[in-house]
């Protein structure tokens, strides 16, 4: 997993990240992935964004925590 920005929708916690290895995909129109945060354990990675659909002011977020900066 490549996770990119880290902040609070309407409800819950969330990562947005893109899944790099294992099964399924994450991508296609939009960017990324939504993974529930609170069902994550053991996450550590440096990440370069390198995807030109990445937006550091994700609007999915009502809140950015933490997030990759270009």
């Amino acid at each position: 997993m490549a996770p990119y920005c880290h902040g609070f929708p309407a409800r819950g916690e969330v990562l947005r990240a893109i899944q790099v290895a294992g099964d399924g995909h994450s991508g296609g129109a939009r960017f990324g992935k939504l993974w529930s945060f609170h069902k994550m354990q053991n996450l550590r990675r440096t990440v370069t964004p390198n995807d030109p659909r990445y937006n550091p002011n994700d609007s999915a977020m009502t809140t950015i925590h933490c997030n990759v900066r270009r």
